[in-house]
């Protein structure tokens, strides 16, 4: 977690960690001693508060880092939802999306948290921004969604709420 102030170049950071880990997030368990994941390209999950935070300011974030980078943008196409890699064998399995959660109704007439059920690779990042503002309950699917060895969860906000998992 990343605990910063406003103004503070949160979103840059957030994006290059993002792209790092997208890039190179197939060499991670063999930098652990294991086998390469090439058959289980990265997997990158952004969420925020709203899709306004989501899309005006963390996901164009990435588009600035993308065309700034030297060669990205030859690997990875940005569009207004997904990053995914151009070649064609791996387009539509190493990827980074942009999505919000949202609460469902269930069976009961209630609310249900959700947003990150269905998500699962071996080699997957979880970012979450402004998260002292992500509600308890997507706090507790993105933790649940977290079942491979090499999944990871950072999350990124201001510290301006006294309890919670971002506290």
């Amino acid at each position: 977690a990343v605990r910063s102030a406003t103004g503070v170049g949160k979103g840059w950071l957030f994006s290059v960690i993002d792209l790092h880990f997208l890039h190179l997030g197939y060499l991670i368990p063999w930098l652990r001693g294991l086998p390469a994941a090439s058959d289980q390209p990265p997997k990158l999950i952004l969420t925020s508060t709203d899709e306004e935070q989501l899309h005006t300011a963390l996901w164009t974030e990435h588009k600035l880092a993308i065309d700034e980078s030297n060669g990205l943008d030859d690997i990875f196409e940005w569009t207004a939802t997904r990053i995914r890699h151009r070649s064609k064998e791996y387009r539509d399995t190493w990827y980074a999306a942009a999505i919000t959660s949202a609460k469902r109704r269930d069976g009961a007439g209630g609310f249900q948290s959700g947003g990150s059920q269905g998500q699962h690779r071996q080699n997957m990042m979880i970012g979450l921004d402004e998260a002292a503002h992500i509600e308890e309950p997507y706090w507790a699917a993105f933790l649940g969604t977290l079942s491979q060895k090499h999944n990871r969860l950072f999350a990124f906000g201001n510290p301006d709420r006294l309890s919670g998992m971002f506290h």
